[in-house]
């Protein structure tokens, strides 16, 4: 099991339709909005920093600071090389104060995704420093 080993913490498949709802609200990628070729996740402790400073540096921000039904705080944007890149900040995947005395850790979540026709699928994973 990957869980036991050191900073590999989860795997998961993310469907190309639950990655258009979580940025448009609809299971359709948008036609004038260019499918990435990639997705890649930063989970930060401060998510409310992370997204003034994207929006200071001129990025068009596709979701910004949305609440995920599994307790993710998400921005999203598509990159120049053509990523859908998240920064998250996830609760579920940070140690509580008791168990990490040393406070929290920041955790770097990173996902391919694979085409298929048809439809598109992500694979996940997180690495924790």
């Amino acid at each position: 099991h990957t869980g036991n080993l050191n900073g590999v913490k989860h795997f998961a498949l993310w469907p190309l339709a639950q990655a258009a709802r979580s940025c448009f609200g609809s299971d359709e990628w948008p036609a004038d909005v260019p499918t990435p070729a990639a997705w890649i996740e930063f989970d930060v402790r401060d998510i409310e920093s992370a997204t003034s400073e994207l929006k200071l540096l001129g990025y068009r921000l596709l979701v910004e600071m949305r609440q995920e039904p599994w307790g993710q705080t998400a921005t999203r944007l598509l990159s120049p090389e053509g990523l859908l890149v998240g920064i998250t900040c996830t609760p579920s995947l940070r140690p509580s104060a008791g168990n990490n005395p040393g406070g929290l850790r920041r955790w770097v979540l990173g996902v391919g995704v694979l085409r298929h026709p048809g439809h598109g699928l992500a694979a996940a994973y997180s690495v924790g420093s």
